[in-house]
Formats: structure tokens, C-alpha cells, sequence
């Protein structure tokens, strides 16, 4: 015959079994709810109000119970508003605990989180929170290398403008040396200065009233000009003037200047035609 302390220690240490034999099933933590009515206000102001409500209004200590809270009506101007508060005792919550739960006539969605849960969300919070600020600065420095590298290209850019018109003013100095130069080199094989002053000194005096003269040339003791309209740019009979067969632009002619006679002082009207 067993002892009654004997049968007392095996009763302790062995759970209690179902009639199908199985260790019983635990039975899951109790939701309480509890609906809170606040004012007419804005969203976060009711949202503070009914949080106030909900810990005062906790069955249990803020430490030994957890707390969810839910709005169950929508939010509209003037008018008061409606939430759930649910609550469950901490010690019963292991892991990660969700519940359908009715409130209201509603059914509710609520997840309760236990230590280890709560460690483990905070983490990812903080890992989702450090990886989105190391995409936002990438992309930060993404687009301020682009606004620098665009604006070191335009001030590339604007450089070699500068330095090309440069070049193209140099290049067109030289030009004009050159043909002075030219121009110089053609007198000095060409004919005396005292003739080349002569013509200009001629020009100079024969010249019409109206004329418009825009450029003057002389090769080997001839004269030539271009002048702006078909009237003749002088007024003198001592030399042949004569018109090219066709302008050299728009309204502006060349007009060809004969030598200057030698042997008798005047020559015959001048010729104006093409």
C-alpha cells in the first residue's frame, strides 16, 4: 500500500492529463475592452484624451498589464469620437499574441508583443530606420555630386567659350596685320608712295557730296572703290570711272578708278555705266 505522502509527490511533479490522454491545452489570456467616448476635437487631441482615459482606466497596474488602443469611429468635424481599449496582463503574453476581439459591434485586430517580441520589433525598427538614413544620405550625395558635377561642367563649358572667342578675336587680329602687311608689301613692289598719296589726295578732292564710300583699294597705280548706291562716288573728268557689271552686295558697288593721265592734264567725261 503507497504512503499518502508518496502519492501527494507524484501527484506534484506529473500535469494533469485529458481523458484522451494528452496534456491539456492552455488556456488563452483574457482580453478585457473597454470603449472610451471623447469630446468634438482635432484627431490628435482625441487620440491624446483617449489614451489619458485608457491608463487611467487600466483593471491593473500600467506595469503588470499591456495596453492596445483602437479608433473605432472615423474622425469628423464637430463631433465626438469612439475607442477601444483592450488590455491583457503582461505575465500571459509569450511571444507574439493576436486576437480577433469585438467592440462595439466591430471586429478588432489586436496584436500584444511579450518582452522578447518587443526587443526583437525594436531592433528591426532601428535596423529599417538606420538602412532608410543610409539611403537618403546615398541619395542626398548622389544628387548633390550631379548639382556639383553639373556645375563644374558649366564652368568648363563657359571657359572654353571664353577662350574660343579670345582665339577668334586673336585670330582675326592677325588677319588684319596680315592683309595691312600684304597691302604694304604690294606698294612697296608696286609703285612709289608719292603716287599711292596722290590718288588719295585726288580721291580726297573729287570725292561727291553724296557719296558713301566704304572702301578704298589700290593696285599698281590703279584705284578702286566701293561705294553704296549706282550714283558715282566723285565728280571729276580727269579720270575714267567706271561701274562693275554687278554689285559686290546688297546696294553696294565697285567703281574702278583710272590713272592719272600723264601727258595731258584732263581726259573725257567720265564713263558711268556698267
Amino acid at each position: 500500500m503507497t504512503a499518502p505522502g508518496n502519492l501527494r509527490l507524484i501527484l506534484d511533479d506529473q500535469a494533469p492529463v485529458s481523458p484522451e490522454g494528452e496534456a491539456p491545452v492552455a488556456a488563452e489570456p483574457k482580453i478585457f475592452v473597454r470603449t472610451i467616448a471623447v469630446p468634438p476635437a482635432w484627431p490628435w487631441e482625441q487620440q491624446r484624451a483617449a489614451r489619458l482615459d485608457a491608463r487611467h482606466g487600466a483593471p491593473l497596474p500600467l506595469g503588470e498589464v499591456a495596453m492596445q488602443l483602437r479608433r473605432i469611429e472615423p474622425w469628423r468635424p464637430g463631433q465626438g469620437a469612439r475607442y477601444g481599449a483592450f488590455y491583457v496582463r503582461r505575465g500571459e503574453v509569450r511571444g507574439r499574441m493576436e486576437a480577433q476581439v469585438e467592440v462595439a459591434g466591430q471586429q478588432r485586430r489586436v496584436v500584444f508583443l511579450g518582452p522578447g517580441e518587443q526587443q526583437r520589433a525594436a531592433r528591426t525598427l532601428i535596423v529599417v530606420a538606420v538602412a532608410a538614413f543610409a539611403i537618403m544620405a546615398v541619395i542626398a550625395l548622389s544628387i548633390a555630386a550631379a548639382v556639383l558635377s553639373h556645375d563644374r561642367a558649366e564652368a568648363q563649358l563657359q571657359a572654353a567659350e571664353a577662350a574660343g572667342a579670345a582665339a577668334l578675336r586673336q585670330a582675326r587680329t592677325i588677319h588684319a596685320l596680315k592683309a595691312q602687311s600684304e597691302a604694304l608689301d604690294s606698294i612697296d613692289r608696286g609703285a612709289r608712295l608719292d603716287a599711292v598719296l596722290a590718288d588719295l589726295a585726288w580721291a580726297s578732292h573729287a570725292r561727291a557730296p553724296d557719296a558713301r564710300i566704304e572702301a578704298w583699294r589700290w593696285r599698281d597705280g590703279l584705284m578702286a572703290v566701293e561705294a553704296r548706291g549706282e550714283t558715282p562716288p566723285f565728280n571729276a573728268v580727269d579720270r575714267l570711272v567706271q561701274r562693275a557689271p554687278s554689285p559686290l552686295r546688297k546696294r553696294v558697288w565697285l567703281w574702278g578708278v583710272g590713272p592719272a593721265p600723264r601727258d595731258r592734264a584732263t581726259a573725257a567725261a567720265p564713263r558711268t555705266g556698267p
